[in-house]
Formats: C-alpha cells, sequence, structure tokens
C-alpha cells in the first residue's frame, strides 16, 4: 500500500523500496513486480528490468484478474514499443484487447503502431471499434481522419475533422 501510495504522488525511489521490501517478503506477489515493471518502463527507462518484472508478473498475476492480466501486457506492450519491437507489442496489445474487449485505450494504442507501420486498414478497423465502443471518442475520429490524410483523401479526412470540431468545438488540433 505505501508503494501504490508513492506511485500516486510520483514518490518512485520511496516506491521502489518499498516493492524491494515486498518482493523480499513475498517474491511471488505479480502485482508487486507489475508495479516495479511499470516504474522502470516509464520512469527511469530500465527497459531490462521493466521487461524482467513485467514476465514475471504474468506468470504470478491469476488469469482470472482479467482487468489487472490485460494491464500487464499493455504495459509490455510499451516496453516492446521503446525497444523498438513492434510485432511484440502489436502482440501483447492484442491480448489486451482479448481479455478486456471494451476498453478503447488497447484499441487505440494498437491503431497507433498500425498507423506508423502504414497498415491503414487495421487502423481504421481498431478506430471504428473504439466509435462502436462510444461513439462520441474524438480519438476514433481523429485517428481515421488522420489515416486519410496519409492516404491522400484530404476531403474525406477534413470531414472527419469537421465532425470532431461539430462534438467538440474548442478542440483545436481538429
Amino acid at each position: 500500500n505505501r508503494a501504490i501510495d508513492a506511485i500516486e504522488v510520483g514518490d518512485y525511489d520511496n516506491a521502489i523500496k518499498y516493492l524491494k521490501l515486498e518482493l523480499m517478503e513475498n517474491p511471488d506477489n505479480g502485482y508487486a513486480h507489475y508495479f516495479m515493471g511499470a516504474i522502470h518502463s516509464e520512469w527511469d527507462y530500465e527497459y531490462g528490468e521493466a521487461l524482467k518484472h513485467t514476465n514475471k508478473a504474468l506468470k504470478l498475476i491469476p488469469k482470472t484478474d482479467y482487468e489487472f492480466y490485460a494491464s500487464v501486457f499493455y504495459g509490455r506492450s510499451q516496453i516492446y514499443l521503446a525497444l523498438g519491437d513492434t510485432t511484440k507489442a502489436i502482440d501483447d496489445i492484442s491480448k489486451a484487447i482479448v481479455l478486456q474487449s471494451d476498453e478503447s485505450l488497447y484499441y487505440k494504442v494498437r491503431a497507433q503502431i498500425y498507423y506508423e507501420i502504414k497498415d491503414y486498414e487495421k487502423a481504421d478497423a481498431d478506430y471504428l471499434k473504439i466509435l462502436s465502443i462510444d461513439e462520441t471518442d474524438l480519438n476514433g475520429y481523429m485517428g481515421l481522419g488522420r489515416n486519410l490524410n496519409a492516404q491522400g483523401r484530404h476531403y474525406e479526412a477534413i470531414d472527419k475533422f469537421r465532425y470532431v470540431i461539430s462534438l467538440y468545438l474548442y478542440y483545436i488540433s481538429a
């Protein structure tokens, strides 16, 4: 609990200290490994340590804890992205989607990867899924518009961006 409190206020040094103490007493605490992996990935960019702890978390966290288990796959996908391995990143974020198919963040992450590798058809499918979850999600429309723009389909892209403006008048990115 102290580690989580420290994470919430951005005190990562103490969070690591508390998590290390927890893991000394309970080395099979998958949740502690998850948080260690997240801190190493997002705070000090120690991707080797992050990957080591995240892999342990996947082995130790109960698969029945779908939400948390999906979060671990999401976290590992972010590590793989930082390491430049888009294939493994897509594989992991897809596993998170299987576990939590109503979490639009996971589709957004995967769509972004598809966009970066210029697989616009798959990116569009994920953006459409986001919109099926929440028809007012501006990320879905902005993503579709960005994909159309990247393909040179500018008038269609403008239509998507105009729709975003009609939903969110002051969203200046549109």
